[in-house]
């Protein structure tokens, strides 16, 4: 027995070690990722024009969902400073010319200013401008038939002429060709493979159908679209030909093109064939082209090539910064990575002041794509939380059950015996359409409370989606954001999608065209054929903001604005907000949004562990200051301790007294009266008595009274 009790007492060691090793971790996340933020703050804030413009660009993108709408656009235009003629391209520091600006610092500050819907055109035509053009090794002309019926189409270039047949399933049949520029291939009957020395010809289309036609590029294995597709009217005759490009200076700059084909967006397939043909080039892998070729592609093949370089640790090191390497990671491909692992090493590598540094490194411009990357919330919803739990200060005084999940402060306790009341619920026979139903304990009916006030991943078990992603359900379909205590809660999936990937078009205004149906996205997203040439009235685009409002989007004119741009096309928000909740406080009544932030419409208050207090529910009394908090009306600060039920055991006591009083008395009391008998004992010794105690026993006569007259 002995022997089976020692290994048992090891390995309750061991697991106890373990499960206090995992929840010091995760309490010490939280704390760590706040001093990044702050440290980062203490970097940027008012010290915008002291960065280069990478460090700008990227705090931006990391404080984000830190800085109000006033702040936001003080530091937009900070950034535009450092550019030439006010966004047509930037420098590394400051553009004052042209010949200043470079590729890589115009592709990004592009990328950044598109996550907050700036108008980045002038940058676009910068970059278009600095193409040089790139013939793949091989390319495939595809034709597509519109109305599945067979269609014959005719080829003309400057060496001959191709007739074609596209038949129902699409394969293609060549029916007469001169100069050989074309061939099929029997694996892949679909396209015409252009022949290497007719790739730089332009081809002249003409088919008796409506069709399309596009160019396509193979690449161990895969297919890609590349160029632009063009759709072909009937008996028109439409030239074509073979565009793939990079971006460069004389030569192709690698990296240069990979940030400017995410900031190109619909743009981007022109830059897929040199991409795709020199990513393994010993050069270029250092710039981690996998991660940029899934954002790009979505392909599966370059998240699995990704994850295959991605370290033991959880980090990349493809060039000698391995914090940049590994935020560039995750910030284009994080669900696909090993985040819990990557977290970990990168928690333990952290400067005790927040940043990340190496050799290497930029410290600012690093911890901030770090920040964003993996911890792109400034406020860190716990785990606890997460999985539907509270974070107390104290469990066991709360009268709740321990649970092992972290908190990023106090311990993680199941409290379901509090009531309906006192999680600010109400108990109904069934809930209104504006109340969610929880499982907190009624008398009876259900506990019901309003979703305006229902934590949106505790109790609504949803998502905060950051400000330039999008609420989308399993369908890929938008939908709007959940009413919740959170701001952009949502009840799907958050997603940052293009507008093309969104079903719509780009609809530019400053053209003098106007939508009546667009979509929510980082660009003029319109969705597809609503589109039109000419000015609508504002009514039908968005809405003119009152005095106190101001817009959160983008202003245009109307044809009912007299050619001031006024029309709002997003929200009208107000400008200033009287009751704003600190960072730990929450909002308990209606919040609204403001230009200056979330409003809250009740009263600020925060959680009951920050308050270092401790729930108490109805049926114990607390010893010290009660208060309300966010998340319980009850919240003792000081001690929370059962109720005193009544005294039962003095009654017992009172009672055990009196019998013991009764039979005491019952017995001792009959004693003293025996014994105050004068005679006691005159029977039992007769011949011992005496004259005087005979004389007492004789009975006396009593004279008769005497009558007075």
């Amino acid at each position: 027995m002995e022997k089976m009790i020692l290994p048992l007492i090891f390995i309750f060691i061991f697991i106890s070690a373990f499960l206090g090793s995992a929840q010091f971790v995760f309490a010490q996340e939280s704390q760590q990722v706040k001093r990044a933020y702050s440290w980062l703050q203490g970097k940027t804030i008012g010290k915008w024009q002291n960065l280069s413009l990478q460090q700008h660009a990227f705090s931006l993108l990391a404080l984000q969902n830190i800085l109000n709408a006033n702040q936001t656009q003080n530091v937009i235009k900070a950034l535009l400073a450092k550019s030439y003629n006010n966004g047509t391209c930037f420098g590394v520091s400051r553009a004052t010319s042209e010949t200043e600006c470079t590729l890589l610092e115009t592709a990004i500050a592009k990328f950044v200013l598109d996550e907050f819907a700036q108008d980045t055109r002038k940058a676009e035509e910068w970059l278009l401008n600095k193409t040089i053009v790139f013939y793949p090794s091989s390319a495939y002309l595809q034709i597509i038939q519109e109305r599945e019926k067979e269609t014959e189409c005719r080829i003309i270039h400057e060496n001959g002429v191709c007739d074609v047949r596209i038949k129902k399933d699409d394969r293609i049949v060549i029916l007469q060709q001169q100069g050989n520029c074309f061939s099929l291939e029997q694996a892949w009957p679909y396209a015409l493979r252009i022949n290497l020395e007719c790739m730089k010809k332009i081809f002249n289309i003409t088919c008796n159908e409506s069709a399309s036609v596009n160019f396509l590029f193979q690449q161990t294995g895969e297919w890609y679209l590349f160029g632009e597709t063009k759709y072909l009217q009937v008996e028109n005759q439409t030239p074509v030909e073979v565009k793939s490009y990079c971006i460069g200076i004389r030569t192709c700059n690698y990296e240069a093109t990979l940030w400017s084909a995410i900031s190109l967006k619909e743009k981007t397939n022109l830059f897929l064939p040199y991409l795709l043909m020199q990513k393994n080039f010993p050069e270029n892998k250092k710039f981690l082209p996998d991660a940029f070729l899934y954002r790009i592609t979505s392909r599966e093949s370059f998240a699995s090539s990704l994850a295959s370089i991605q370290k033991q640790d959880g980090l990349f090191q493809e060039s000698n910064n391995k914090y940049y390497d590994t935020a560039l990671a995750f910030l284009f491909a994080k669900e696909k990575l090993n985040e819990s692992k990557a977290k970990e090493t990168l928690l333990q590598e952290q400067k005790r002041p927040g940043y990340w540094e190496c050799i290497a490194c930029d410290s600012i411009r690093d911890t901030s794509l770090l920040l964003r990357a993996l911890w792109p919330y400034h406020y860190i919803i716990s785990e606890c939380e997460t999985e539907g739990f509270d974070c107390v200060s104290n469990c066991s005084a709360a009268g709740g059950q321990l649970v092992q999940y972290s908190c990023e402060q106090g311990e993680c306790c199941n409290l379901s015996s509090y009531s309906c009341e006192e999680r600010y619920g109400t108990c109904k026979v069934s809930c209104n359409a504006n109340e969610i139903q929880l499982s907190y304990s009624c008398p009876s009916g259900v506990c019901c409370k309003p979703r305006s006030r229902a934590s949106c991943i505790q109790e609504l078990r949803g998502k905060i989606c950051l400000s330039t992603e999008n609420c989308m359900d399993a369908l890929g379909n938008i939908i709007p954001f959940a009413e919740s205590s959170d701001p952009r809660c949502c009840l799907g999936n958050c997603t940052r999608q293009a507008c093309v990937e969104l079903g719509g078009e780009i609809c530019l205004t400053e053209e003098g065209k106007s939508c009546s149906n667009w979509i929510i996205a980082n660009e003029f997203c319109c969705r597809r054929g609503h589109c039109i040439e000419g000015l609508l009235p504002c009514e039908q685009q968005g809405r003119i903001c009152s005095r106190d409002e101001s817009c959160e989007g983008t202003l245009v004119v109307a044809s009912n604005t007299n050619n001031e741009a006024i029309c709002c096309i997003g929200r009208c928000l107000p400008k200033t907000c009287e009751n704003k909740c600190e960072e730990e406080e929450r909002c308990k009544g209606e919040t609204f949004e403001t230009m200056e932030g979330l409003c809250c419409e009740g009263k600020c208050l925060k959680k009951c562990v920050d308050l270092n207090g401790v729930p108490c529910n109805s049926t114990k009394i607390c010893k010290g200051r009660l208060v309300e908090s966010y998340d319980f009306q009850r919240c003792c600060i000081g001690v929370c301790k059962q109720k005193r039920g009544f005294p039962f055991f003095i009654v017992i006591i009172v009672a055990v007294a009196a019998l013991f009083a009764f039979f005491f008395f019952k017995k001792f009391g009959k004693k003293k009266e025996e014994k105050s008998f004068p005679f006691e004992g005159f029977e039992k010794h007769p011949r011992i008595q005496r004259p005087s105690q005979i004389a007492m026993t004789k009975k006396i006569p009593i004279p008769p009274k005497r009558i007075l007259r």
